[in-house]
């Protein structure tokens, strides 16, 4: 199956409760035993722009490859969206989004698999498994976000490897995130039965700018490098971020089998620049831990929220600072707060 926008508009295969109806949009299922392709402004999709809800999605292919070709404006991927509709008058919820790979996944350049809500109504579940492997690149996304009362979904991804390098691109990996009103963040979870790689501005993160919660973070695979490269913000992130909000940062979890590399200014934590509290860090690599050259574990307050605390356990653990600043295990209040390391 492949579909294909070019200069044309709303290009694909969906279903919508469009602005006035009572009725609700209708689910989406698409089935191929090879290969899926959505590139240049296509879609997928579910959605409502009245108080009916969204139909769910159901994708299941041999290989999927969603590319936007650097059209971020247009929306390229899968999506399940709540909209507030031409009259404002949209509560309805979007649907969840399952998606099955026998074979691999590629999201690159804008592409995107969501579930989102501009509304009251809920953001859906996002659900993707790929058994050969995932890879997200340029600006690819797995997400479910909320910009209005309406929680977020928990998004959860597994596959044989994960591979997320944010390349030139903004904004790149599995996150779920509270933008503007009060509805929470979800919880995000990815597995990866091989290697988890987060590269130059990949991040893997549950998010809160506003008074609703960010989401926990669960991350397991058998090995885990994240190295950020000349890009900042690259790694696995729970955080309450500065502005108008209030809300909490979650907890962050990650396990390996095998080795957990952070470099060049990696990062694995939980942050609060508001009210709310930072969340706790755990972290296990039964094969040994290695931070260098930036790389850092923390939990971190900027405000009046209290950071949480950082556990790291591995069969062994290397700290080298290199020639930069700030490198290691630590919990830390910055600004007018009191600082405090602890040792690892």
């Amino acid at each position: 199956i492949t579909i294909d926008q070019g200069s044309t508009k709303t290009t694909g295969i969906f279903s919508q409760a469009t602005t006035g109806s009572v009725g609700n949009g209708g689910n989406v299922e698409v089935t191929a035993k090879g290969n899926i392709s959505i590139k240049n402004g296509s879609v997928i999709s579910s959605s409502t722009f009245a108080k009916g809800n969204a139909g769910s999605l159901k994708i299941d292919a041999g290989s999927i490859a969603i590319d936007g070709q650097g059209l971020m404006t247009k929306g390229t991927g899968i999506f399940s969206a709540s909209n507030a509709g031409a009259d404002n008058a949209g509560t309805g919820k979007a649907g969840n989004v399952t998606v099955a790979v026998v074979g691999n996944l590629s999201i690159a350049n804008g592409g995107a698999i969501s579930s989102s809500t501009f509304t009251s109504g809920n953001a859906g579940l996002v659900t993707v498994t790929a058994d050969g492997g995932v890879s997200i690149a340029n600006g690819g996304q797995i997400s479910s976000n909320t910009s209005s009362d309406g929680a977020a979904g928990s998004v959860t991804v597994k596959g044989n490897t994960v591979t997320i390098d944010q390349g030139d691109a903004l904004f790149t990996g599995i996150f779920s995130e509270a933008t503007s009103g009060t509805g929470n963040a979800g919880i995000v979870t990815v597995e990866a039965v091989g290697k988890l790689s987060i590269a130059n501005g990949g991040e893997i993160s549950s998010s809160t700018s506003t008074s609703g919660n960010a989401g926990l973070v669960n991350v397991t695979a058998g090995s885990i490098t994240i190295d950020q490269g000349s890009v900042s913000d690259t790694g696995i992130f729970s955080q309450a971020n500065a502005g108008t909000g209030t809300g909490k940062a979650g907890n962050v979890t990650v396990k390996t089998s095998g080795s957990l590399s952070i470099a060049n200014g990696g990062q694995i934590s939980s942050s609060t620049a508001t009210s709310g509290d930072g969340g706790l860090v755990t972290v296990t690599a039964d094969g040994g831990v290695s931070i260098a050259n930036g790389g850092q574990i923390s939990s971190n307050t900027s405000s009046v929220g209290n950071a949480g605390s950082v556990k790291v356990k591995g069969d062994s653990i290397t700290i080298d600072q290199g020639s930069t600043t700030i490198t290691g295990i630590f919990s830390q209040a910055r600004a007018d707060r009191k600082s405090t390391r602890l040792n690892s």
